[in-house]
């Protein structure tokens, strides 16, 4: 793994969350296949994207990052979370906190 800086968003599969430190990432990531960490998408702080190897892949689109902290609430039990529209990844950071 080559991240350098932190906190960044991991997006996997159709989930999203936000990691502050190697050892949250170790975690997050250690019982995973090759296959879905290949996956992987690591979004940082200024919306650039890359895979867990620091290679740079497609953005995500600002819908699907939405529709994954939407989930994410959901899933932590907020509600009313269909009103949440990001703007920018900066948005997705605050929220995920």
């Amino acid at each position: 793994m080559t991240i350098k800086n932190y906190p960044i968003l991991l997006v996997l599969d159709q989930s999203i969350e936000l990691i502050e430190d190697d050892k949250a990432l170790s975690d997050s990531i250690h019982m995973l296949d090759d296959a879905t960490k290949s996956s992987a998408v690591v979004i940082a702080s200024n919306g650039s994207c890359t895979n867990l190897q620091g290679h740079v892949v497609d953005t995500i689109e600002m819908p699907d990052l939405t529709s994954l902290v939407q989930q994410y609430l959901i899933d932590e039990g907020q509600c009313c979370v269909s009103k949440i529209q990001l703007q920018s990844v900066q948005q997705a950071f605050a929220l995920l906190k």
